[in-house]
């Protein structure tokens, strides 16, 4: 799943860690982008996230599902596949 941060989200200025993303949005971050550039070299829990950065994450489904749209704009994703 690939979500850019929203101008209006409550995550502005906080960092990863600081909101608990993984708890509270039910997904983990993979990778951030800013102004097309991967951030390296840092763990993400440390990352003051930004207007505009975009965030590629491993979710449930049911994270589609929630109304994020004050945090986030959902720009691309993969489909669900459950493993049996």
């Amino acid at each position: 799943l690939e979500a850019v941060v929203s101008p209006k989200s409550e995550l502005l200025s906080s960092t990863v860690a600081q909101i608990s993303f993984r708890s509270k949005y039910e997904a983990a971050i993979v990778g951030i982008f800013r102004h097309g550039e991967r951030l390296e070299h840092m763990k993400y829990g440390d990352v003051q996230l930004e207007n505009g950065d975009t965030l590629l994450m491993v979710a449930k489904p049911s994270f589609l599902k929630r109304n994020h749209a004050n945090d986030f704009s959902v720009i691309s994703q993969v489909g669900y596949h459950p493993i049996k």
